[in-house]
């Protein structure tokens, strides 16, 4: 038992509906099947098919006192109009099914071939696809092609919003992508993100290798994390400028890099021409320790520079105290000259020292001793006396050396002449002697006494 609602969709689940009496021969036929006593719902409008049933004279009519929106008809071997709600039996009436693939009076038409499930199935009444629409068509009959933007059974999938061309159009039955896919994105659906490293369109071109994480933005390939040590713009493909470095060429090289502009590897820091002098390190970021200077702090101060440790100017290795005694200049390099000594050579040497003023170049001490009339170390203290005997006696000593000395050079020149004079008076061809002409040479003897007393000083 069912409401005539409920009772016409059980009939409609079978592909049937409520049976329908317009004419005699109907009931007639019903009246001779159906059990006596019983009501059964039929019909399938509620207005026309009353009105029609009110026609036929041989069928007894009840009418309630119910609105006409609410009369259903009833069959009890005569019509009665009752309310919907009630519960009664159903007669349904299913037309003979068409043979698959056709529908409508007798089954003249052909499901369209657009309709899903085996065989293009369709409704055999009115042709309607009873499994939907095959991929690319929708509607009732499924004769409509999808429209842009969809695909799919029944239409009822959107074409990806990653699909290029206009509208992102794709196609109607598989959702491809007719135009490729907008960059970025990669698959026949172009539902896939290009994986790292790659971008644009369908993927195929490569990140940047100076790209940070070697990965870059799908659609247009800048690099979203920045860029590695060295590199910078948009892409990363510009080399840091002459005097920067790190990510992105944020840090600036150091002021103490040697070379041009001060130039350091794009990427570390680390000063490629070495340092500047007085600097050391890699960025020459540390300063000459004690005792050295230079480029990159090679080279070694002056042992002779003054002062503790030798220091030196970091920069051009000069003494910053001064030179130690002996040695002069600003590396105190140079040995100081003649008759100088000292600190930076600034002192004479004694006038009084011997051989032309000679003295130790640290010191200042007389080096071949002093003139006479001087002693000390540095012939600074002059004798103070000396007797007016000695004097004599130094004096006369000296006249008379040289006028020995000058004597034996006259002597010496006679003696040569003599021999030459003798072979002159020889007569001319004479071999012999004559002993009267002979004579033997006799040496001089020269002897020199001389006395002097001690020198005496007060």
């Amino acid at each position: 038992m069912h409401s005539r609602d409920e009772a016409r969709k059980t009939c409609q689940a079978y592909g049937g509906d409520l049976v329908r009496i317009l004419d005699m021969t109907r009931r007639r036929f019903l009246a001779d099947m159906l059990l006596p006593g019983v009501f059964y719902w039929t019909g399938h409008k509620y207005s026309s098919e009353g009105k029609l049933l009110k026609s036929i004279d041989d069928i007894e009519e009840k009418k309630t006192s119910l609105a006409e929106y609410d009369a259903c008809v009833t069959l009890l071997i005569k019509v009665v109009d009752v309310p919907c709600r009630n519960q009664a039996s159903s007669i349904c009436e299913i037309p003979p099914v068409c043979e698959s693939n056709t529908y409508g009076s007798n089954c003249s038409k052909r499901c369209s071939p657009h309709c899903g499930g085996a065989n293009n199935s369709c409704d055999n009444r009115n042709g309607s696809c009873v499994y939907g629409c095959i991929s690319g068509y929708h509607g009732d009959s499924c004769e409509s092609a999808c429209e842009d933007n969809t695909y799919g059974p029944d239409c009822l999938e959107k074409c990806s919003p990653n699909c290029g061309g206009a509208n992102n159009s794709c196609d109607t039955i598989n959702g491809s992508c007719l135009f490729g896919c907008l960059d970025g994105y990669r698959g026949a659906l172009c539902d896939s993100v290009c994986e790292n490293n790659t971008y644009g369109a369908n993927c195929s071109k490569r990140c940047s290798p100076h790209c940070a994480g070697a990965s870059c933005d799908n659609r247009n390939g800048s690099c979203a994390n920045g860029c590695v040590d060295g590199y910078h713009g948009e892409f990363c493909a510009s080399v840091c400028e002459s005097n920067t470095y790190g990510s992105n060429c944020s840090k600036r090289c150091s002021p103490h890099c040697g070379g041009a502009n001060n130039s350091c590897d794009n990427r570390n820091g680390s000063c490629v021409y070495g340092c500047i002098s007085g600097y050391h390190g890699d960025s020459c970021e540390s300063a000459c320790e004690d005792n050295t200077y230079g480029p990159d702090c090679l080279e070694k101060c002056s042992p002779n520079c003054g002062g503790a440790n030798n220091s030196c100017d970091t920069i051009n290795g000069s003494c910053v105290f001064g030179c130690l005694d002996g040695y002069r200049g600003a590396l105190c390099d140079s040995v100081c000259e003649n008759n100088t000594y000292g600190e930076n050579c600034s002192k004479p040497c004694s006038p009084n020292c011997a051989s032309n003023n000679t003295c130790d170049k640290i010191n200042g001490t007389c080096v071949f001793g002093c003139l006479y009339g001087y002693q000390g170390a540095l012939c600074d203290i002059e004798i103070k006396s000396v007797t007016a005997r000695s004097r004599n006696i130094i004096y006369t000593t000296t006249a008379i050396i040289s006028s020995v000395v000058f004597f034996l050079v006259v002597l010496c020149a006679c003696g040569a002449m003599v021999p030459m004079n003798r072979a002159m008076n020889q007569p001319w061809g004479s071999t012999g002697h004559n002993s009267q002409t002979e004579y033997e040479e006799q040496p001089f003897y020269y002897s020199f006494r001389y006395s002097y007393s001690d020198t005496i000083y007060n």
